[in-house]
């Protein structure tokens, strides 16, 4: 009986273990502290058939803000996520984040301008950006093994994922970067390449028209794995050609960083900006293979296949 008791003493006290592991927060945020992102770059380009837009800027509670326009977060609430209040100037609103936000929107803002593509073919009406692209601000993960985790392993899983369709899309092109120095993690990836084919498949999706389209996505983020402080957050693409039957051309790009973090310069692929009046065509410098930081191997991986030219 003496040994029945103890035994279910110690599953007891692992089972608690256990628990507060999963759940207890981390963060040394707290109830009241307020930080302040930049928002420090925002811009669309997007013409789809007949249909066209071009704005800076972005769309706060209706109303066009400048890029370089600063934004106060306010915190009402931490645990496994956080809620609290957005403020610029006058203009404030509230807001609140699961834990596992960046499960489902990292992998959708990986790939945001070849979605946006498809869905102003699909239905011009769906989006507006008469006043600039959406205000989005993700400012916490909460600091857990399994929230870091999922970071380490999302290159890995983004290659995997590509590699299944390779074979029929022999014009794509997918890498990532992932680095750790100084508490502060760092991941970034890009999409990109050529299609020709059905377009879904291409970009992880099941949208069936057929394209005949160049096209690129970034994306990046940084953020503190003691406090769990997204101190920056980006994505920017284009894409050029056919989709459906329709002609499609597209640059965007959106990015916000904590006052006093200057997030990483994007170092994969090639952006193509059309608002710019000449056109102008970034194209980033491929890094090594493998990259020593200060305490942490940053590994890159990479595969990229060109068409060959027909004689």
């Amino acid at each position: 009986m003496r040994r029945r008791v103890k035994l279910l003493s110690i599953i007891i006290i692992l089972c608690i273990f256990c628990f507060s592991e999963t759940f207890s927060v981390h963060s040394q945020l707290s109830v009241g502290d307020v930080s302040t992102y930049k928002i420090t770059n925002s811009k669309i380009y997007l013409a789809s058939g007949s249909n066209f837009v071009s704005a800076k800027g972005f769309r706060f509670k209706g109303t066009n803000y400048p890029s370089k326009t600063k934004v106060d977060f306010s915190v009402n609430y931490v645990g496994g996520g956080i809620n609290g209040n957005f403020t610029i100037g006058n203009e404030s609103f509230f807001i609140g984040y699961l834990e596992n936000w960046y499960t489902t929107l990292v992998p959708f803002f990986m790939r945001y301008t070849s979605i946006i593509v498809y869905r102003s073919v699909y239905l011009w009406s769906m989006h507006n950006f008469t006043n600039g692209l959406y205000f989005n601000i993700y400012p916490y993960i909460n600091p857990t093994a399994e929230n870091h985790e999922f970071f380490e392993n999302l290159g890995e899983d983004f290659l995997s994922a590509f590699e299944s369709v390779s074979q029929d899309y022999p014009g794509l092109e997918y890498n990532y970067r992932y680095s750790e120095k100084n508490n502060i993690v760092y991941f970034e990836s890009w999409l990109g390449g050529e299609i020709s084919g059905v377009y879904g498949p291409a970009i992880g999706y099941s949208f069936d028209y057929l394209a005949e389209v160049e096209f690129g996505n970034n994306f990046h983020i940084a953020f503190d794995k003691v406090s769990g402080l997204v101190t920056g957050f980006g994505f920017r693409g284009w894409t050029m050609g056919v989709l459906n039957d329709q002609a499609v051309k597209v640059s965007l790009e959106y990015q916000y960083q904590l006052v006093g973090y200057r997030l990483p310069r994007y170092t994969l692929g090639t952006y193509k900006d059309y608002l710019s009046s000449i056109g102008l065509i970034v194209s980033s410098v491929l890094i090594p293979t493998i990259i020593i930081a200060v305490s942490i191997p940053v590994i890159v991986k990479y595969r990229k296949k060109k068409k060959q030219k027909a004689d």
